[in-house]
């Protein structure tokens, strides 16, 4: 089946998305002694912008069942494979928007799917610092079968679709699904937002993305925390525009984390970060050279 190229994915309820200056920070200070992994779920058209702050530390392993990824370095691995609860063949429907399409009995495209544990069983995929899942309501099938695989990531955080309508399959909805199992893996709600119904086909508000990460405030002695873990959290609050935990995690863990990197000189990136997102959003008759320049000076 030949596969044309998708539309304009529907951003209208899109999580915050910070500049990543401090996030930039970590990386260029040789701060993490191991590569940030990310697993994007669902990766057509690639990841996303944000990401990029934590190149070249950044290291992706992305799946889209019908749709070949370009690769932009050899630290991304893209596969055309379905993910799910089970490991074989499924059946794909894919509409004129191929961001909707998904695993469906109604779908005429036969596609491999496979389970993630048995990716990480056969050592296709390593453990994951994050985990992001966009599957038009599959999200629930594949983490049922991704459990020996999420034991032994230690995730620092996820970003999943999800919707709050409930079905036979999923009697008290779908977020109340992934939300139990990123609870196992000690991950809470960092942030959420709704697509509000805006049109008459719309009867009820629809799809929400959701931000878990780990609450490292409120887990145990700071001596179980590694600065890793405490770092890629605070890049990941500060890829996601959410300042005010990245800050916090940088005060309360500073003994940690000193021995790695500059703890005023992060602050001062993390409180700077989102000044420059705005003027980046209002400022846009600058042009690119002189905006550029001027956002060097910024961060200087």
């Amino acid at each position: 089946m030949r596969v044309q190229s998708p539309t304009v994915k529907d951003s209208s309820n899109e999580l915050g998305y910070g500049v990543g200056l401090a996030a930039r920070f970590i990386v260029e200070s040789g701060a993490l002694d191991r590569p940030f992994v990310l697993l994007d779920i669902g990766v057509r058209g690639g990841v996303h912008p944000r990401w990029l702050a934590l190149e070249p530390a950044l290291e992706v392993y992305g799946f889209d069942a019908i749709a070949e990824v370009p690769t932009p370095n050899d630290r991304h691995h893209y596969f055309k494979l379905a993910l799910g609860e089970r490991d074989g063949e499924c059946t794909f429907y894919v509409p004129e928007n191929l961001y909707e399409a998904r695993v469906s009995a109604e779908g005429r495209c036969k596609v491999p799917i496979a389970k993630l544990d048995t990716l990480w069983a056969r050592g296709v995929v390593p453990p994951a610092d994050f985990i992001k899942i966009d599957c038009e309501g599959y999200e629930p099938e594949i983490l049922a079968g991704a459990s020996e695989y999420l034991r032994a990531s230690s995730l620092s955080g996820a970003d999943i679709e999800s919707h709050f309508h409930v079905a036979t399959s999923l009697p008290y909805s779908h977020f109340a699904a992934v939300n139990a199992v990123f609870i196992e893996q000690r991950l809470r709600v960092a942030d959420l937002t709704l697509q509000r119904a805006q049109e008459a086909d719309q009867p009820w508000n629809g799809t929400c993305n959701v931000l878990f990460a780990r609450h490292l405030l409120e887990e145990s002695r700071d001596d179980e925390l590694s600065a890793n873990a405490i770092l890629k959290t605070i890049a990941i609050f500060d890829i996601y525009g959410l300042i005010g935990p990245a800050v916090a995690l940088t005060r309360r863990f500073q003994a940690i984390i000193a021995a790695r990197i500059d703890i005023s000189s992060l602050e001062r990136k993390l409180i700077l970060s989102p000044k420059i997102g705005t003027l980046e959003r209002h400022l846009p008759h600058l042009g690119l050279g002189l905006w550029t320049r001027a956002k060097k000076l910024l961060t200087q």
